[in-house]
């Protein structure tokens, strides 16, 4: 593979970033508390979370709206799904600091828990918080790079420093965005990144589904969208 492909794959990215109408800010390395991860990616796409911002006397705070059974069918979820679970706490605490009611299909599960009678589910594996939608977008890029200039996700023997996961992690880096060949490469094919992977395949039939169609106040048109786009299947 030509040094002079490599190139054009290097300014290919940063022609997407730098062309891009609004800024690229997920691509930022952000703080623990500013992360998006899968669940709460998962709860704008699909759930329609909506946040508020509010002010109060505690200063500039937030809460969340969603649909009634969009908040029963993330109760269930939380039933086996710690982070869910984690997630549908956070849209409680958040709702109660800023003095707003708790979403009516999530008052049940905030009571057990005060109560004692709901516990946060054991997790299936080894927990971790990621900045998923840094990683998706990134993971997409190398899989472009890897489809339109053809070159190897990862460095081999035949190309040494020419691949796709190298042309990202320069072409983020020349954007502004700094970013090591080394966490793109383990982010493809690394089994650290295996559950990462496997919510990314999620997300994208996630984001082929139409939302907009799926009535909110019947159980069955939820549980038959939530059914096809994977997510009742879904590690989370």
């Amino acid at each position: 593979m030509s040094n002079k492909n490599y190139r054009r794959a290097v300014d290919w990215v940063v022609d997407s970033i730098q062309g891009n109408e609004q800024p690229l800010t997920h691509l930022e390395e952000k703080r623990k508390d500013d992360i998006i991860t899968f669940q709460a990616f998962i709860g704008r796409r699909v759930f329609q979370v909506e946040s508020i911002e509010h002010e109060n006397e505690y200063g500039p705070t937030h809460y969340d709206t969603l649909p009634h059974q969009a908040a029963l069918a993330i109760a269930k979820f939380s039933e086996s799904a710690p982070k869910v679970f984690d997630y549908a706490i956070e849209i409680c605490a958040r709702n109660v600091i800023a003095g707003k009611p708790v979403p009516l299909g999530l008052r049940f599960l905030a009571a057990d828990v005060l109560k004692g009678k709901a516990k946060r589910p054991t997790p299936r594996h080894r927990e971790s918080n990621p900045d998923f939608l840094r990683l998706m977008t990134i993971h997409d890029f190398v899989l472009d790079v890897e489809s339109l200039f053809h070159l190897s996700i990862t460095r081999n023997d035949v190309s040494p420093g020419i691949s796709a996961c190298d042309a990202v992690a320069e072409g983020l880096s020349e954007a502004g965005y700094d970013t090591k060949y080394s966490l793109l490469k383990d982010l493809m094919v690394h089994q650290r990144f295996h559950l990462v992977r496997k919510q990314i395949e999620v997300a994208r039939q996630v984001l082929q589904t139409d939302w907009q169609a799926v009535d909110w106040d019947s159980h069955e048109s939820v549980t038959n969208a939530l059914s096809k786009s994977g997510l009742l299947e879904a590690e989370t």
